[in-house]
């Protein structure tokens, strides 16, 4: 069992921090021409001397969540239309794991429709697809595709007045 406990956590949490670091390097050296060395100082403080670091250790979605912005914005700075595709893939999943991230979803997808429409019609699309499997999943276990797994919390950790129970 604590096998198979680790190497879940290891694909859900760890990889796609690991992953996100190294393109958080690749987008402060090649987009914002940080030097070498200052890239993977950068790269090191946002691996070990953040939240990330615990959260991507233990199996939280706020590390995978990061991860998955990183790779939003890695395919927003690169040049090229379809790479919208892959920035609002990526904002989608970002969002389907945190809801938070939908902030950065918006914000990701205004732009896209000021660059144009082909550029909207991909960022969209591409978060289309798994914001569409979010909705399936909520719909198929809540009964609604816009209903917050946090409102069907243990009634014990709910509190009157709040909303959900929590905010």
């Amino acid at each position: 069992q604590i096998f198979n406990a680790y190497i879940i956590n290891l694909f859900v949490s760890v990889v796609p921090m690991a992953a996100g670091a190294v393109l958080f390097y690749k987008i402060l050296s090649s987009y914002f021409q940080f030097s070498k060395i200052t890239s993977l100082s950068y790269s090191f403080v946002l691996a070990f001397s953040t939240p990330l670091f615990p959260f991507s250790t233990n199996l939280w979605g706020h590390g995978t969540s990061a991860a998955f912005l990183i790779f939003s914005l890695y395919n927003f700075l690169r040049k090229g239309e379809k790479l919208w595709f892959w920035a609002g893939f990526w904002a989608g999943m970002s969002a389907c794991t945190d809801y938070l991230a939908s902030i950065f979803l918006v914000g990701i997808s205004v732009h896209a429709c000021l660059r144009g429409r082909k550029s909207a019609c991909l960022c969209v699309l591409g978060a289309f697809m798994p914001l569409s499997c979010l909705a399936l999943y909520q719909y198929s276990c809540f009964g609604s595709p816009f209903a917050p797994s946090i409102a069907y919390n243990n009634p014990i950790y709910l509190q009157e007045g709040k909303t959900a129970g929590v905010l």
